[in-house]
């Protein structure tokens, strides 16, 4: 057995044993790795309790004392008595589940300064995604009873966004979650979703045909291994993840108690971006949204501010996909009323802006040579459109 298979193994051993961000499995694969890690707490789970700590370096020991150690072994121990290495090593040769270690070329380099990041992987779909461009890898995140509103907002900002060449991540949840997917998968761009669960246990269930379209062209990951049920904690542990593996969080409505929040506070105690979508302020299902906005987010109107949030200064025209506030200065009333019926992205023909105006054609036509001249619209296949978009 080489020492690669070993320590892959072991790896995949410590994610049935442990809890994410359990401190004390990760200070003892920090110090001893996880397959030496690994032996000796299989040999001292077959022995007296009292007597666990002594399976260890003396060196750690002085520096971190027993007490540690014996309660450790003692959270460790019920998993330990049950854990069938045949058995994973079966589901490993398999292969239907890609475990991404440490060591292997599509660790999340994100991960590289989160304390307690996991050692280990689950996958389905196309791991080079975890760090294809990783500087555009956005999570986008809400409420699960999603208004109207918040649907058309989050269908919309996500379409454009994947359209753009963001990698969104999400947590294939209901309400913004599913929205997100299902807006990358329109955009025919990959995405991918964060369980809180095995990936043969997807949650929730009835998105089942959505997380297999996501493994086909995107990718779906869980730091925990088949079999593993989804649960509150795994949930809120799930949520550092998300936002640990993306350069920037966006909140799509999100009530007070919203789980989205917690995300969003993760990301800032990582030192990422974050970002919200206002909501109307007699709403409550918005009241977290505008609360993280208060809070210092900075403020989503369109994709344009998201890819400012990941570009590096000055790359990003922040004013792109948008019209001045002032737009309308200096033109008279019906002059202003044309140039405002006038497409901001898809031009339209004389016919549809006379109509969405209210003017004659011929006003219409007289007032586009105008507006050209003054660089306020633009002339795209015989139809018009504001210009500057």
């Amino acid at each position: 057995m080489d020492d690669n298979y070993q320590y892959r193994l072991a790896c995949a051993s410590w994610s049935r044993l442990t809890e994410a961000g359990d401190p004390a499995a990760d200070l003892l694969l920090n110090e001893l790795g996880p397959v030496a890690a690994l032996k000796i707490a299989r040999r001292a789970a077959s022995d007296d309790p009292e007597r666990w700590h002594t399976y260890l370096p003396v060196e750690l020991l002085r520096r971190t004392g027993t007490d540690k150690w014996d309660k450790s072994f003692a959270r460790w121990r019920s998993r330990l008595e049950v854990l069938d290495l045949p058995a994973l090593e079966k589901l490993l040769a398999k292969g239907r589940f890609k475990l991404v270690t440490r060591r292997d070329p599509d660790w999340p380099t994100a991960f590289n300064n989160v304390s307690n990041a996991p050692w280990s992987l689950w996958a389905i779909g196309d791991t080079s995604l975890i760090n294809r461009d990783c500087g555009k890898t956005v999570a986008m995140v809400g409420a699960r009873a999603v208004s109207a509103l918040g649907h058309d907002v989050a269908t919309e900002l996500a379409w454009r966004c994947a359209s753009a060449g963001i990698t969104l991540v999400s947590g294939g949840a209901y309400g913004v979650d599913c929205l997100i997917h299902q807006a990358c998968l329109r955009a025919s761009a990959p995405t991918i979703a964060l369980l809180a669960g095995g990936l043969d246990r997807p949650y929730p269930a009835t998105n089942s045909d959505l997380f297999k379209q996501i493994s086909r062209s995107g990718l779906l990951l869980s730091q925990y291994p088949p079999g593993a049920r989804p649960t509150r904690w795994r949930f809120l542990d799930r949520n550092r993840l998300i936002a640990a593996l993306s350069a920037a969080t966006v909140v799509i409505q999100a009530g007070f108690r919203s789980g989205a929040l917690n995300t969003a506070r993760h990301a800032i105690e990582l030192g990422r971006q974050v970002g919200a979508v206002p909501g109307p302020i007699n709403q409550p299902e918005w009241a977290g949204s505008n609360q993280v906005i208060r809070d210092g987010a900075t403020l989503i109107s369109g994709a344009e501010d998201v890819l400012e949030m990941i570009a590096p200064l000055g790359t990003v025209n922040a004013e792109s996909g948008r019209v001045k506030s002032g737009y309308l200065d200096g033109l008279d009333p019906l002059s202003g009323r044309i140039l405002d019926a006038t497409p901001l992205r898809s031009p339209a023909n004389i016919e549809a802006i006379a109509r969405a105006s209210g003017a004659a054609i011929g006003e219409v036509v007289a007032a586009m040579g105008n507006l050209e001249m003054e660089g306020r619209v633009i002339q795209v296949a015989g139809k018009w459109k504001k210009a500057g978009v």
